[in-house]
């Protein structure tokens, strides 16, 4: 026995404290109503209905090639500061960003590296990102909006290879960091 609280915790649908209250942003149990239960007492009936929440999604491709970016990271900023979503781009260069709330969201990459970041639609962050710059995405309850392509703009780079001075032999899995003359860390 005891007292108890109930909340879902779902990716793609609203989520809600028991009896039919709707979360907005982190789902609080201590906002809930309480369930007391006698010692060895089985209860049921304590039913969720939920609703079906947004979905964003998109393309990442090399804008010279026109290839799919593999494992880019999109994040999705909601104007009012709100919870906000992401995403990653599979071996097609498709990201997908569901379980969102109504309301203004902006798009912008998060990638390290080899591709220069941009807000949607086409602005780079130069060196930050500002996602208020770019074009507003307005999302309702139980939307699918699709076709927020990026082609993404490659930035230079260095490469080469760590191998064993021993043997030869490549090594994997290690991590090499480039500092700038300045001293600093680059990402």
């Amino acid at each position: 026995g005891g007292t108890y609280l109930l909340a879902t915790d779902l990716r793609e649908y609203q989520d809600e404290l028991w009896d039919n209250i709707p979360c907005v942003g982190y789902c609080d149990p201590m906002l809930g109503n309480q369930i007391e239960l006698l010692p060895l007492e089985n209860a049921s009936g304590f039913d969720f209905v939920v609703e079906s929440l947004g979905t964003i999604s998109g393309r990442l491709t090399d804008s010279q090639s026109g290839s799919p970016v593999v494992g880019g990271r999109v994040v999705l900023e909601r104007s009012d500061g709100g919870d906000s979503g992401w995403g990653y781009s599979d071996t097609q260069g498709n990201w997908i960003s569901d379980g969102l709330l109504p309301g203004i969201y902006f798009v912008e990459t998060s990638l390290y590296g080899v591709y220069q970041n941009q807000v949607y639609d086409g602005i780079p962050c130069d060196p930050d990102c500002r996602w208020d710059q770019g074009s507003p995405i307005a999302l309702s309850n139980q939307e699918e909006i699709t076709g927020f392509d990026i082609a993404l703009e490659r930035l230079g780079g260095i490469s080469g290879s760590v191998l064993a001075a021993s043997t030869g032999t490549p090594l994997a899995d290690l991590r090499v960091e480039a500092w700038s003359s300045l001293g600093l860390l680059v990402d």
